[in-house]
């Protein structure tokens, strides 16, 4: 019986200290009523920017200035967010001909790159609790 009663002891504290937690992000700079605001969440440097590799996305309509979102059940980690305000809701960030962004963006850690994309380096920051974040969104 003890050794049941030990085994549970060590299972329970095991699972308390690997459970998920929350990612709220902060953002502001937002151009109110111009579309829907992107905020994907990168949990490796591999997938990085890349479409399709987000650990986690949300999308959600650009009311306010400031928005915050609740990413729930996250595993303690590195991580990496990015976020633009797609004012036309085409479903992709508008560049110029030389593919400067048009549209406000913003990344974790509120890195504001100046002449190229940002590296997941550049962005990470480690999760392992309950957090908050906030990135300003902004013109290139």
């Amino acid at each position: 019986m003890k050794l049941l009663m030990v085994i549970f002891l060590f299972l329970c504290g095991y699972f308390a200290q690997n459970t998920a937690n929350d990612l709220t992000v902060f953002l502001s700079g937002i151009e109110p009523n111009r579309g829907q605001i992107v905020v994907s969440v990168y949990n490796n440097q591999d997938d990085f920017l890349l479409i399709g590799k987000e650990y986690r996305t949300r999308i959600i309509k650009a009311t306010t200035s400031e928005e915050l979102l609740v990413f729930k059940d996250i595993p303690k980690g590195v991580y990496a967010v990015t976020t633009y305000q797609d004012r036309n809701s085409d479903g992709k960030m508008t560049k110029s001909f030389i593919g400067i962004p048009k549209e406000v963006f913003g990344f974790s850690n509120n890195y504001h790159p100046i002449l190229s994309a940002p590296h997941f380096d550049d962005c990470y920051f480690k999760f392992d609790g309950d957090t908050t974040i906030k990135i300003k969104l902004k013109k290139f």
